[in-house]
């Protein structure tokens, strides 16, 4: 055979290659026979590893023929490598070695005819590894499939490695749901959330991690949310694949949408709420205040803005000494050292006005320089204060009156008994002032009039100058102490709740009548003008208390002539009709001095008038307009203001859901007497519609030339005669302001006949209107409008049962005749006032003179006549009116 001395002429290859092997590698040398036989195999090289392959020193290895070895069998195992590979074709083989405890694999490579060389390999430990490979991931798979969330492993090109079993709990479908469908992942994502996915996804190329929380459309239609949270594995930094988890965090996520929904809710609360709120950081030495948040209201008051935060505020030793400020700190401390809430006001004084704060204090822990931090909450309680000042000077106000009254009765009256008994019975009762007065009520009332009777009658006998100036002294203090004391009483009786109402039927027309009747000679007095105004969709009658309507309206309007001095005074009824109900309201507008914005908050507070110099200037308890929107709030109404300063005020009584009467169940008796009336030396001239004509007509039916019509107001200015009355309608307002300025009889007060509210109180100050009606009016508004220019006289001369029998007086007719006769003997001056025409407020103001001598006499029967008197001016009965009282003085 050829000899090719393979090893030595690749020694070098061999030592740098094989030697440092952590393989066993040797060379062996094949010697034959003669007759071509393998005669010997012996190794020439092995390197350092084969010695621990096959447990064999080198040197013994190196010196033997493994033909020869009988006794290692790893040499058999070589040998029979070797000697497949002698055959040309590379060959392995594996062996369990008992005796060294290995797996071995023997690799033979033939090099040349003479030469092989052989690899040993111990594959104990790589079969070990791979053995715990499989293992491992056998237990890796159970522990992911295990936990409830979904693991995954995707190719950064989204081609899926692994993903566990959860998928079933968490989005109802199979793994290999996913493993077919590679972007199912995105398809199930709520169709509002894909956009935030994406987003995430894109900033996670940047970061190299996802997280975020997203909703799910599950297979089963249920909407959840989960929570993704992913990492991109890198390999030389390069992204090779993306590792993550899924797990569904819906009920955590509904909690927490609720806990920012209610975190929202206490921001807002917080940062809107008009109260001061905030908090502060308390340095140990409480001589330092850090300011670490506070709301808008706070910011505000304190004139900070967010970028001031935090801000500090230092106290200095005259800081120290303020009231308000040991206050605080007092507090800091206790709250402190109690580690609770406490709550505590205060007050203090900024540009010229006190201010009273409330203060919830509350600790909360300590900063980590060790110094307590606190929230307060600050409601400033300044009104309520002022409120509770205001109660408490009311109630001084009100002692004081009340010492006043008693030091005014005992100057006028001797009746220190019954004043010593009432005070008696008030100290021991130790209640409200409203109970003494409604006890003492009528003790006051009947020595007072008993006293201002005797001083009417030392005024009109008297003419002893001085005597005469100490009589109206008398009358003018007893009139202003029944008005405090009717005043007193009627507030205590609606604080203490003892005021009932009464609801009738009442006339609405009639009503409001009277009271411009009872008010039209102070507003002459004063040379004011006052009209009442009832719109056409006004009902006549109502079921309401009218006692109580009427004590409103006369506070109102008299207190509107109090306070104008020019102008005029308007009552003026509106309703809004709904079904059997309506809406009523009752305004009183006037041209006087007005009430200022500040004024208006608190002018229905007691014995409040519009400024401090009023009371003086126009008199009055300052409780007229307090007991009128009580009396207005017991009957589920209010009054409401509307005012500026000089420039007049509109009072408005409204009451809601009132009930309408049908006119059917009231028939009218009122003005029977308007059909037979004699109007004396008098005229009316009217320029008016087809309607209101047959109207006056049916009114002036029988007086001759009462009534005259005219197209133009040459007509009117041509007259010889002075008409008393001149009544204009007329449906548009341009056409009226011409027609007005045309006229020149100016001193004859004028009727406007028109629903155009606003337009005509414009008017009223420039031109003599001195009464207003609807043009929709009925007859007996007309008629009431008309009493108030028209003079009448009533014949009338009967014996007295005739008299007694007319006017339906139950009382013997000697008894009634002497009654007559005191009546004429005391108060002859009133038949020089009674010969011309009969004026119903010297009728009224006879008929209370008769009444009180009927007190003073205590004889029911001059009681009887005076309120028959009373009664027939209410109800305009002028025809029995008129033959009572010319009857009493003779007057036939």
């Amino acid at each position: 055979m050829k000899n090719n001395n393979f090893f030595f002429e690749n020694k070098y290859f061999v030592k740098n290659v094989y030697e440092n092997l952590s393989e066993g590698f040797c060379i062996c040398r094949v010697d034959y026979d003669s007759e071509g036989n393998i005669q010997a195999l012996v190794p020439i090289y092995a390197n350092a590893s084969l010695e621990k392959q096959i447990g064999v020193k080198s040197e013994v290895f190196l010196k033997s023929n493994i033909l020869a070895n009988k006794v290692n069998p790893n040499y058999e195992r070589l040998l029979s490598v070797a000697k497949v590979a002698i055959s040309k074709e590379p060959y392995s083989d594996y062996y369990n070695s008992s005796q060294l405890g290995k797996t071995i694999k023997f690799s033979a490579h033939p090099a040349d005819d003479n030469y092989i060389y052989a690899l040993v390999t111990d594959l104990s430990e790589s079969l070990e590894v791979k053995r715990s490979l499989k293992e491992s991931e056998t237990l890796i798979n159970s522990i992911l499939n295990s936990i409830d969330q979904v693991i995954f492993s995707v190719t950064m090109d989204g081609k899926l490695i692994f993903i566990s079993n959860h998928t079933e709990e968490i989005y109802k479908l199979p793994p290999s749901a996913f493993y077919e469908n590679t972007n199912l992942w995105f398809e199930i994502i709520y169709k509002d959330d894909k956009e935030l996915v994406l987003n995430e996804i894109d900033l996670a190329h940047k970061k190299g991690f996802f997280e975020t929380d997203y909703r799910i459309l599950r297979a089963d239609g249920e909407i959840r949310w989960v929570h993704n949270q992913s990492k991109i594995i890198y390999e030389n930094g390069i992204p090779i694949r993306i590792d993550g988890q899924i797990y569904d965090v819906t009920d955590s996520k509904i909690q927490e949408l609720e806990l920012q929904k209610k975190n929202r809710l206490i921001t807002g609360f917080y940062l809107a709420n008009p109260l001061l709120m905030g908090v502060v950081e308390v340095e140990k030495d409480f001589k330092k205040v850090k300011h670490i948040s506070g709301n808008k209201s706070f910011k505000d008051f304190m004139d900070k803005s967010e970028s001031d935060y935090p801000f500090y505020i230092e106290l200095t030793d005259d800081d120290l000494e303020n009231p308000s400020v040991k206050i605080w700190l007092a507090k800091y401390k206790e709250a402190y050292e109690e580690n609770r809430s406490v709550y505590f006001e205060y007050d203090f004084d900024y540009e010229g006005q006190t201010y009273y704060h409330y203060v919830v204090l509350s600790y909360l822990s300590l900063s980590e320089d060790d110094n307590p931090q606190y929230s307060f909450i600050i409601n400033d309680i300044t009104p309520r204060k002022i409120a509770e000042i205001q109660i408490n000077n009311y109630a001084a106000e009100m002692e004081k009156k009340s010492i006043e009254l008693q030091n005014e009765i005992e100057k006028n009256i001797n009746i220190q008994k019954e004043l010593i008994e009432a005070k008696d019975i008030a100290d021991k009762a130790n209640k409200a002032k409203s109970e003494f007065l409604a006890n003492i009520s009528h003790e006051i009332r009947t020595p007072m009039n008993a006293i201002m009777g005797f001083a009417k009658l030392i005024r009109e006998n008297e003419s002893d100058t001085k005597l005469m100036h100490y009589a109206d002294g008398i009358l003018t203090g007893g009139k202003s102490l029944m008005n405090v004391i009717n005043d007193i009483l009627d507030l205590s009786k609606i604080e203490s709740g003892t005021l009932s109402i009464h609801n009738d039927v009442v006339d609405i027309f009639k009503m409001t009548n009277e009271i411009y009747r009872l008010f039209s000679l102070k507003s002459e007095e004063k040379n004011i003008k006052l009209l009442n105004f009832i719109t056409s969709s006004t009902p006549r009658f109502i079921y309401i208390d009218e006692f109580r309507i009427r004590q409103i309206l006369i506070n109102l309007v008299s207190n509107a002539i109090k306070f104008t001095e020019t102008g005029y005074v308007l009552i003026l009824v509106d309703s809004k009709p709904m079904g059997k109900k309506s809406n009523i309201s009752f305004h009183v507008i006037d041209t006087g001095i007005g009430i200022s914005e500040d004024q208006s908050k608190i002018i229905f507070e007691a014995f409040i008038q519009s400024d401090s110099q009023s009371n003086k200037k126009f008199g009055g308890t300052g409780l007229g307009l307090t007991i009128s929107r009580k009396l207005a709030g017991l009957m589920n109404g209010d009054i409401k203001l509307e005012s500026n300063i000089n420039e007049g005020s509109k009072f408005s009584a409204v009451f809601d859901n009132i009930s309408i009467v049908d006119s059917a169940e009231n028939p009218q008796t009122f003005f029977d007497e308007l059909y037979s009336m004699s109007f004396k030396n008098t005229g009316i001239i009217a320029n008016v519609s087809d309607k209101i004509k047959l109207n006056l007509k049916k009114i002036a039916s029988g007086s001759g030339d009462f009534i005259v019509f005219f197209d133009n107001t040459d007509q009117i200015n041509d007259l010889k005669i002075l008409p008393q009355l001149i009544i204009i309608e007329k449906g548009n307002i341009e056409d009226l302001i011409i027609m007005l300025e045309s006229i020149t009889l100016n001193n004859v007060p004028l009727m406007i006949i028109s629903e155009d509210i606003e337009s005509i109180l414009d008017l009223i100050p420039k031109y003599n209107i001195r009464a207003w009606i609807s043009p929709n009016a009925r007859f007996e508004q007309l008629a009431y409008e008309l009493t108030k220019f028209i003079r009448f006289e009533i014949q009338t001369n009967m014996e007295e049962d005739t008299v007694l029998k007319l006017l339906d007086l139950e009382m013997d007719k000697i008894l009634f005749e002497e009654v007559c006769e005191i009546v004429r003997e005391r108060f002859s001056d009133f038949r020089l006032i009674f010969e011309g025409d009969i004026s119903l407020d010297k009728a009224k103001e006879f008929a209370g003179l008769i009444i009180n001598v009927g007190d003073e006499l205590n004889e029911n029967a001059f009681r009887q006549i005076g309120n028959y008197i009373i009664n027939k001016i209410n109800s305009y009965d002028f025809n029995n009116l008129s033959i009572i009282i010319k009857h009493i003085f003779k007057l036939y």
